[in-house]
């Protein structure tokens, strides 16, 4: 199922923040609100066919927002039919909670969202719960955005991938079916020493480790020891790892906090 280009996102009480990450993507337009209101209203007038996805930001579930969000599910279920495949749930359209249960209470848990939904039809709907701590730029360019592009199996992106393209410009368009690998790579940091992806990585693909590495270090000989791994694998081999250092640039982790 092709998906549009559209991250659809309401968020009460991040939208400063949101808009000071959007600025560096080039692949998908936003469509945000800070209210639940507006944003049921916006989905009235848009077609299904323009989503990669949806989100709702925030420290909890406002109270004033609980109707209007199984509105806005029960909707996208709705829209989705008979466009996602019920043969492979992979297809359905991502909805992701990105909530913190320590700033928001219950109202941030994985538990009250499914409470909040448990007499929605998700059919058509992948739910996601994604648990932040602290708000900062990490969480909407991973948790959010890179949740949302990384489920999206038919998101189209362009590799550069020099003297292989049929119109022989130096690069292509590469329909990426994500493995679980690399879906997780993209999992929020905690602590490099600690860190289970990496712990498995290192035993099971060490490219992939340090590219984990990479992520809480920024060290460039790290990037330059990955991208010389990745340059000697073959075109087959390597389009999985292009496509994770390409989206390692739209979720570039730079640290400091967003005031809410």
């Amino acid at each position: 199922m092709a998906r549009g280009d559209t991250i659809f996102v309401i968020s009460p009480g991040y939208m400063d923040a949101i808009s000071s990450c959007i600025t560096r993507y080039r692949d998908f337009e936003l469509q945000a609100y800070s209210s639940s209101v507006r944003a049921l209203d916006g989905l009235e007038r848009t077609p299904s066919y323009s989503y990669l996805g949806f989100s709702y930001l925030n420290n909890g579930i406002l109270d004033q927002d609980y109707n209007n969000l199984r509105m806005i599910v029960n909707k996208v279920n709705i829209m989705y039919q008979g466009i996602v495949d019920p043969e492979d749930p992979a297809s359905r359209i991502p909805f992701v909670f990105v909530l913190s249960p320590k700033e928001g209470g219950r109202n941030g848990t994985a538990e009250y969202v499914k409470a909040m939904l448990r007499d929605i039809d998700l059919t058509n709907v992948q739910l996601l719960y994604c648990e932040f701590n602290i708000m900062t730029d990490t969480i909407i360019k991973t948790q959010m955005f890179g949740t949302i592009l990384l489920r999206n199996r038919d998101f189209e992106i362009k590799s550069i991938v020099p003297n292989i393209s049929k119109n022989n410009e130096d690069s292509m368009v590469i329909d990426l079916p994500f493995g679980s690998k690399f879906l997780e790579l993209f999992s929020e940091l905690s602590l490099i020493e600690m860190d289970p992806y990496i712990q498995q990585y290192t035993r099971e693909d060490p490219v992939l480790a340090n590219i984990r590495r990479y992520m809480y270090t920024k060290d460039p000989a790290m990037m330059t020891m990955v991208k010389r791994a990745i340059s000697q694998m073959s075109v087959q081999q390597r389009i999985f790892y292009d496509c994770c250092l390409r989206n390692l640039q739209y979720m570039e982790i730079e640290g400091g906090s967003l005031d809410g």
